[in-house]
């Protein structure tokens, strides 16, 4: 009798699911996030921890940030993005070509712009001597 009640009770209840798993470090700004991987890679680094991954925990860091930190790794910060080939000197010399190109009437097609990006790529030339007839 115990198991039917049992079963009954079990059928009734509403199935719950597992909460989904948040993604990891949820609302900690990136910088927060470089800051304790570049705390965690110094003390690591002055032996004041034994492992990497008791510093990385102990300041709350990705572990394998933290490794990649500790081997000599630059911190993301300083890559300068994604998909970002440019620097900004040379996108001031896209800019410029651009509004010459405007300037004197003519329009840029995404193929001459194309290739007004590839020659300034390519150039060693510094960005004030970049010209584009």
């Amino acid at each position: 009798m115990q198991s039917q009640q049992r079963d009954e009770l079990y059928t009734m209840a509403p199935r719950v699911s597992k909460p989904r798993r948040k993604p990891y470090r949820e609302g900690i700004p990136k910088e927060d996030i470089d800051k304790a991987v570049e705390l965690a890679a110094n003390a690591y680094n002055q032996k004041r921890f034994k492992t990497i991954q008791a510093a990385a925990t102990a300041y709350n860091a990705p572990y394998y940030a933290t490794r990649s930190r500790v081997k000599g790794a630059e911190p993301k910060s300083s890559n300068g993005g994604h998909n970002k080939k440019l620097t900004d000197e040379k996108d001031l010399a896209v800019l410029a070509w651009v509004n010459t190109r405007l300037a004197v009437g003519g329009e840029v097609t995404s193929r001459e712009l194309q290739l007004a990006v590839r020659w300034i790529l390519r150039s060693n030339n510094k960005p004030d001597d970049v010209s584009i007839q």
